[in-house]
C-alpha cells in the first residue's frame, strides 16, 4: 500500500449509494451515523462489559465502554494528525483538511463498532458457544443419518468458525451480513470495513505466535467482502489494515483503566490497594516505578479538586495516547508495507506500566464470587438455549422451509415455535445464503450459523428470560 491517504480514505462501497456521490466527510459521517443508530449498537447497553447484570448504571456495559474507546481513538487519531503536521509530512502522505477529518472519523466509528459482535456474558457467552459448537458438530459427524455425508461437513469452512466463535468476526458479519435487507449489511465504505478488523484472518489462518492473527477476524461467510476490502487498497495477505492499529490500541488503553473504577465503585477494591498492587508487581518485576510514582503523585495533589483515580486515569490516557500516535508515525512505512504486528513497544516505560494494571485488574477485580455465579448462570443459559435448538437445525432443508408456513404436520410444532422466535433478518440472511445450494450438509451448517447468529444477538437479560421460557422456568 502506498502511504497515500487521498487513496486509503477514497470512500467507495460494495453497492453504490443510492443518493449518489457525496463529499468524503459527509460518507464518512454516513457510516457512523449507520453504527450509531443501528439495533446491534444500541443492545450494546445490556450486554457485559466485566460485571454481568449490573444495576448500577455507574458501572460500564458494552454500550459505555464503546463511547469512551471511541474518544481515545478520535484523541489518537488528532494526535497522529498532528506529530505528522510537525515532520511537514502532510503533502507527502496527500492528508488534505478533508482526510484529516475523515481519519478522525474513521477511527472513532471503528471503535464505536469494535465490540458490536459481541455476544451476551462477554467472554463467557463466546466460550459457551465454541464449546457447545464443538460438542454439537462432533456430535452430528458420530451420528449421520443415511445420505448425509460427514465429509463435508469437515472441510466445510463454517464448522472452524463455529468451533472458535468471537465477537471480532461475529461484528464483521453483522456490518456485512446481518444488518440491511439486501446482503450488503450496513453498506460501509471499505475503509470503515477495513478499519473494523483486528485480526485479518480466518479460523484456518490463525497463528497463535503472531499478535495480528493469534485469532479468527472474519469468518468465512465474510471472506467475499474481505476479498473485495483488500482488492481495493492492495492489502497484503494476512496484514492489518493501518487505522485498525489506531482501533486496537484506543481499545487496550480504555478498557483496564476503566474496569479499575468499576472496580472500586463495586468497592472490589480501592484507589490505594490497587495502585500499590500495580507497584508491588513492578518491583518484583525488577521494572522502573518512576512512572507510576510521579502519576500517583501528581494524582494525590489534586485530591482536593478532582477525584484521584479519575484524575490519573486521564493522565494515564494523555501519556498512552500520545505513546500510540508517536509510535504509528515512527511505524509508518512499516504499518503501510504490512510489516507491523504491533504498534506499542513493549519495551517502553508505558507499555510495561500498562501491561502491569491489566495484570492487577485481572487478579483483584475479576473472578469475584458475585460475579462468577451470573457469568456462570449466563454460561448455562447460553448453552441451554442453543440446545433447545438442535432438533431445529437437525431438520431436512425441505422440513425447516415448511417452519415459515401457517400449517405444519404436528411432528413439527414444537420447532415452529422455537423458528417463530428467530428474527426474520437472520432468517433472511440464512435463505440468501441457501439460494444456490442444494446440498443438506452446507444447509445445516448455516442453520448452525442461523442459530448462532440468534443467540450472540441476545442481551444479558434477554438471554435469561429466553432460558427460563425454554425450560418452562418462566
Amino acid at each position: 500500500m502506498r502511504e497515500n491517504y487521498k487513496d486509503l480514505l477514497a470512500p467507495v462501497r460494495q453497492r453504490v449509494s443510492s443518493r449518489g456521490p457525496r463529499s468524503m466527510v459527509e460518507e464518512y459521517e454516513s457510516d457512523r451515523s449507520r453504527i450509531l443508530y443501528s439495533a446491534a449498537f444500541r443492545r450494546l447497553q445490556r450486554k457485559t462489559q466485566v460485571f454481568p447484570l449490573e444495576e448500577n448504571a455507574a458501572v460500564r456495559s458494552r454500550l459505555t465502554h464503546s463511547l469512551e474507546v471511541a474518544h481515545v481513538g478520535r484523541y489518537i487519531a488528532t494526535s497522529v494528525v498532528e506529530k505528522i503536521d510537525k515532520k511537514k509530512f502532510l503533502t507527502k502522505y496527500k492528508l488534505g483538511p478533508d482526510e484529516r477529518l475523515a481519519l478522525a472519523n474513521v477511527v472513532d466509528t471503528a471503535c464505536l463498532a469494535h465490540d458490536i459482535g459481541n455476544p451476551p456474558f462477554g467472554h463467557f457467552g463466546e466460550a459457551a458457544i465454541a464449546k457447545w459448537a464443538d460438542s454439537f458438530v462432533s456430535k452430528k459427524l458420530k451420528n449421520c443419518q443415511s445420505g448425509f455425508d460427514p465429509k463435508v461437513i469437515m472441510h466445510d469452512d463454517s464448522t472452524k468458525d463455529f468451533t472458535v466463535f468471537d465477537g471480532n468476526p461475529q461484528g464483521f458479519r453483522i456490518v456485512c451480513s446481518l444488518a440491511g435487507v439486501d446482503g450488503y449489511g450496513m453498506n460501509l465504505t471499505a475503509a470503515q470495513l477495513a478499519s473494523l478488523v483486528k485480526y485479518p484472518c480466518g479460523a484456518g489462518g490463525m497463528d497463535k505466535d503472531n499478535p495480528i492473527l493469534k485469532k479468527a477476524g472474519i469468518f468465512s461467510s465474510e471472506m467475499g467482502s474481505w476479498a473485495w476490502v483488500r482488492d481495493k487498497f492492495g492489502l497484503a495477505e494476512r496484514a492489518r489494515f493501518p487505522l485498525a492499529f489506531l482501533m486496537e490500541a484506543a481499545d487496550d488503553i480504555s478498557y483496564c483503566l476503566s474496569d479499575i473504577e468499576d472496580g472500586i465503585e463495586k468497592c472490589y477494591t480501592t484507589h490505594d490497594d490497587f495502585y500499590g498492587a500495580v507497584h508491588n508487581l513492578l518491583v518484583s518485576e525488577g521494572k522502573s516505578t518512576a512512572l507510576l510514582d510521579e502519576s500517583i503523585n501528581r494524582a494525590n495533589e489534586k485530591a482536593q479538586s478532582v477525584e484521584r483515580t479519575v484524575f490519573l486515569r486521564t493522565m494515564l490516557v494523555r501519556a498512552l495516547v500520545d505513546e500510540a500516535a508517536e509510535a504509528y508515525v515512527q511505524k509508518h512505512s512499516e504499518i503501510f508495507e504490512g510489516k507491523a504486528t504491533n504498534l506499542l513497544d513493549a519495551s517502553s516505560d508505558h507499555y510495561i506500566l500498562l501491561s502491569a494494571i491489566r495484570r492487577t485488574v485481572g487478579t483483584k477485580l475479576y473472578g469475584r464470587r458475585a460475579s462468577v455465579e451470573l457469568e456462570l448462570t449466563g454460561y448455562a443459559a447460553i448453552l441451554g438455549i442453543l440446545n433447545k435448538y438442535e432438533d431445529l437445525i437437525d431438520l431436512s432443508s425441505s422440513d425447516f422451509d415448511r417452519l415459515g408456513g401457517s400449517r405444519v404436520t404436528s411432528s413439527l410444532i414444537g420447532a415452529q415455535r422455537l423458528y417463530s422466535l428467530l428474527p426474520p433478518k437472520y432468517l433472511a440472511a440464512y435463505r440468501r445464503s441457501c439460494e444456490s445450494i442444494s446440498s443438506e450438509e452446507v444447509s445445516w451448517c448455516h442453520r448452525v450459523r442461523l442459530v448462532i447468529d440468534f443467540v450472540s444477538g441476545m442481551t444479558d437479560v434477554f438471554a435469561l428470560q429466553t432460558y427460563q421460557i425454554l425450560t418452562g422456568v418462566k
